[in-house]
């Protein structure tokens, strides 16, 4: 059966292209593509575009259409009564949910403290995964406000939590008009992304205070994230830019990374990168048992109560942030250039 949806999927993007190549060839030629045909491309793979298209038709056919589909492809939003509700302003429990989603967390913390998270919502167990992530820390009143409409700079000190996103000159903010609305406690976090080439403002604004809408964070997360490797096995060619490692038992071998790697809390009790190499950052925030060797300019450990062995690693900026026992080189440190901070 597999094997049948994939040779009529194969067969159907082909007949789509060569349509395409028809209209190019003749200017004044008009090619529709019968909705039937479109449905079989839909029915033969869930996950395809045209299945995600119709499943949610109000996804809509703009800048966004692109990073919404991903979104969902990617397990990240998953709509509510057949619509995926682009539009809305997203709030705080949604944000954690995608948070959550994205890097399969699993572990929770005690959130009994928090005077408005009821047991009884839908979102309580991902806010717990999100606190104990670290990515949710409420305003230390005793309150998280997981109903409340998030604003663009709380979601950019979100994304600089779960991503390790930050450091970057704040000077950054000066080209825009309104960087004095940028709360003192989010500048860190806004100045590197924008910095990053993550974010880019809306209109030349940063709008810091506003409301962002679903469709907003689809693209912000497809800005960040190329790839979530959700398959256990053996790989030996890295994906392009930045991935997400999602699922336990992945091994890359003899990989040369082109972008930033985040190991994800659902990465398991096992995680193993051989003889690779990267002029980016390995971030580690799961795999209990982490074990890397190769050529790397930066590993950071922000997951605690890991293990991570770099003994047989070469590694220019080593950084741990964590409660983790790591396992260093046998050279002596006092010669390298690894930070333990």
């Amino acid at each position: 059966m597999k094997l049948y949806a994939k040779s009529l999927i194969t067969f159907l993007t082909v007949l789509i292209i060569v349509s395409s190549f028809s209209v190019f060839a003749q200017e004044e030629a008009s090619v529709q593509i019968p909705q039937s045909w479109l449905d079989a491309l839909a029915d033969a793979d869930p996950n395809s575009s045209a299945a995600i298209m119709r499943k949610y038709p109000d996804i809509p056919n703009d800048w966004s259409t692109e990073a919404l589909v991903k979104a969902v492809q990617n397990g990240l939003l998953s709509g509510s009564d057949g619509k995926i509700l682009p539009k809305d302003n997203l709030t705080r429990a949604q944000l954690a949910t995608i948070m959550v989603r994205a890097f399969g967390a699993t572990e929770e913390a005690d959130v009994s403290g928090f005077v408005d998270l009821s047991s009884d919502k839908w979102y309580y167990k991902n806010m717990a995964i999100s606190v104990a992530m670290g990515i949710f820390r409420g305003d230390g009143t005793g309150v998280i406000r997981p109903d409340d409409t998030i604003t663009r700079q709380e979601v950019f000190t979100v994304i600089s939590r779960a991503f390790s996103i930050s450091g970057y000159d704040t000077s950054v903010l000066d080209s825009f008009p309104d960087k004095d609305d940028v709360a003192d406690w989010a500048k860190d976090a806004t100045a590197s992304l924008i910095g990053n080439g993550y974010i880019s403002g809306s209109g030349g604004y940063i709008n810091p205070k506003n409301p962002i809408t679903r469709a907003e964070f689809a693209q912000v997360m497809k800005n960040l994230v190329d790839t979530y490797i959700n398959e256990s096995g053996v790989y030996s060619q890295a994906p392009s830019g930045n991935i997400v490692v999602r699922v336990p038992g992945v091994v890359f071998n003899k990989a040369k990374f082109s972008g930033d790697v985040f190991v994800g809390e659902g990465a398991g009790n096992s995680f193993t990168i051989t003889d690779s190499s990267s002029n980016d950052r390995i971030i580690i925030r799961g795999g209990k048992s982490t074990v890397i060797t190769g050529t790397y300019n930066n590993i950071i450990v922000v997951g605690n109560g890991l293990y991570v062995d770099i003994s047989a690693a070469s590694v220019v900026n080593f950084v741990n942030n964590s409660e983790s026992t790591i396992t260093y080189p046998q050279s002596d440190e006092s010669d390298s250039t690894l930070n333990n901070d």
